[in-house]
């Protein structure tokens, strides 16, 4: 029972019921009240990956390698990658992604087809 002139406090989460945001559930200062699975302080039905860490930029998502693209958008999530490729990187800068060059090491000034390897002269 609450003592008199005390606030409701109903989930007993320490946060009392006039500024608990989900007063029926237990959940953290950073969340307003609100269960936050991931702790990342986005509450759980306002973060659109509940169950991963992530960041505000995107919603609550993780960008584990940091280039702009969340883990599930990212073609390539481990490793830091360009948007022109959704993630993933081009290391021997020939314009095709390494996720889809069959040929590497390819140099940058050599024209390839579109699995990363050099053209013959006859453009084959």
């Amino acid at each position: 029972m609450d003592a008199p002139g005390c606030p409701i406090e109903t989930d007993l989460d320490g946060i009392a019921d006039f500024e608990d945001v989900c007063p029926q559930s237990v959940g953290t200062i950073a969340a307003k009240g609100c269960p936050d699975a991931d702790g990342d302080s986005f509450a759980n039905r306002v973060d659109e990956c509940p169950t991963k860490a992530g960041l505000a930029q995107f919603n609550g998502c993780p960008d584990t390698d940091g280039d702009g693209f969340t883990d599930a958008q990212d073609n390539c999530p481990t490793i830091n990658g360009e948007p022109k490729f959704f993630g993933c990187p081009d290391t021997d800068l020939d314009g095709v992604a390494d996720i889809d060059n069959k040929c590497t090491n390819t140099p940058k000034s050599a024209q390839v087809d579109r699995n990363g390897c050099p053209l013959d002269e006859c453009g084959l």
